[in-house]
This record gives structure tokens, C-alpha cells and sequence, in this order.
């Protein structure tokens, strides 16, 4: 199995890092102020690790119902997501084409009925998801058609409440992630050498995760940037 691979429990992070900073573990995240704090930085943590890229373990799918004469939809998702990679009809191969709102209310004023070829986003629903406008507006005939929307999920936060659930990504990256966090927060929010040098590995081991399901298949080239100029 490779280290990519190994997923650990909130608990089990927060005493991978407790041991590194040489002291005590603790048996719930509640038990002392330090730990309590971990958790609130390991979700700085994650939020940066997702805000990084597009992860394959928040890839996801869901079905919206096109309804006859109706133009707007939402997505009836619980969850808050990230953003939409595309939309399309399931009668149809090619996804709708994205356009810019002011183009698709036009369209929408031409009042054209038939398949959609097109959509935007076009404001928020009750959970923070976009919501999308589509154009040729559906008729009798595209009524009940599923229009599939690929998205990715933003990760979830924890609480203190959540020592026992396992967060979606590699294990060595958000400890080493919390690790850095850490020490910044050790060293009164000043950044030393021991911080960045523990930052770069962080931003190494989070471009070689991401690699693995993406660049690592094919013959692009990144380059990462070197987090501290002029440390060495």
C-alpha cells in the first residue's frame, strides 16, 4: 500500500503530531488546549489542501430532473461543493456549452424550446450551491430528462466532536500539514527555518498526491514553487 493511500482517524493526526512535538497523546481532542486546537488548524489544513487542485476523493455526480417551460435549477444538494465540471443531457453525447449569464439571458428571452445547449451559473440556493440557468428551455418533450452534473465536493470540517471520523486524504500530508502548522503556532505565529523547511515538505508531499491521479498518468510538466525564497 502506498503512503498515499493510508487514511488515519481525526484522534490518530492529532497524536501523529503530538508525538513530534514530544508531548503527551491524548485520548479525545478535548483533553487539553493544544489538541482543541489542532483540530481547528487541521481544518486550515484540509481547506488548503482542496483549495489546491481538483482531488478524485471529492469527484462526484448527481442527477437534476429538467421539467417542461422551467429554464433555472438547483442542484438539491446537501453538501457544499467546490465547483461543476460540466453538465449534460442524458439523450445527448456533448455536454452543454458554458456561456457567460448575460448570453444565457438572452437565450432564455429568445424563448427557443427543445434540448439545452447551453448553460451558466446564475446565483446560490439555501446551501451555498450554485444554481444554473439552461437554454434551449426543456418542452414536453424533454420533460423527466436527467441532465447529469459532474462536480467536486469541498471537504468537510471537523469538530471536536469527530475524533473517530476519517478524513478523505492521505494521512502523511495532513499530519505533516498540522505538523507545520504547528510549529508556527509554537514559535508565536513567526515563521523559522525549521517551519519552512517543514512547509516545503508539505507543499512536496501535496503535489505528489495530487500527481498520482492526474499528472502522474500523463506527460504534463509542473513546476512547484519554492514556498521560502531565499532560506537555505
Amino acid at each position: 500500500m502506498a503512503s498515499t493511500d493510508v487514511r488515519n482517524t481525526i484522534l490518530e493526526i492529532v497524536n501523529a503530531v503530538n508525538r513530534k512535538l514530544h508531548v503527551n497523546t491524548v485520548v479525545a481532542t478535548t483533553d487539553t488546549k493544544l489538541s482543541t486546537i489542532f483540530v481547528q488548524q487541521l481544518n486550515e489544513v484540509i481547506t488548503d489542501i482542496s483549495d489546491s487542485g481538483d482531488w478524485l476523493e471529492f469527484y462526484n455526480e448527481t442527477v437534476v430532473t429538467a421539467v417542461s417551460g422551467q429554464s433555472e435549477y438547483g442542484l438539491g444538494l446537501t453538501s457544499p461543493i467546490k465547483s461543476i465540471i460540466e453538465i449534460a443531457v442524458s439523450s445527448q453525447t456533448a455536454p452543454l456549452y458554458y456561456q457567460e449569464i448575460r448570453e444565457i439571458n438572452r437565450l432564455i428571452r429568445v424563448g427557443t424550446i427543445g434540448v439545452p445547449r447551453h448553460y451558466s451559473l446564475a446565483g446560490m440556493d439555501s446551501q451555498e450551491n450554485p444554481q444554473f440557468r439552461i437554454s434551449p428551455i426543456p418542452g414536453s418533450s424533454e420533460d423527466g430528462q436527467g441532465m447529469r452534473v459532474y462536480y467536486y465536493e469541498k471537504p468537510r470540517l471537523y469538530t471536536t466532536s469527530d475524533d473517530a471520523q476519517t478524513p478523505d486524504l492521505p494521512a502523511n500530508l495532513l499530519i505533516q500539514g498540522l505538523y507545520m502548522k504547528a510549529l508556527l503556532y509554537e514559535n508565536g505565529g513567526e515563521p523559522s527555518n525549521e517551519f519552512l523547511e517543514e512547509q516545503k515538505q508539505y507543499e512536496n508531499l501535496k503535489q505528489q498526491a495530487l500527481n498520482r491521479f492526474t499528472v502522474d498518468s500523463g506527460t504534463d510538466i509542473f513546476f512547484t514553487p519554492d514556498p521560502s525564497p531565499g532560506v537555505r
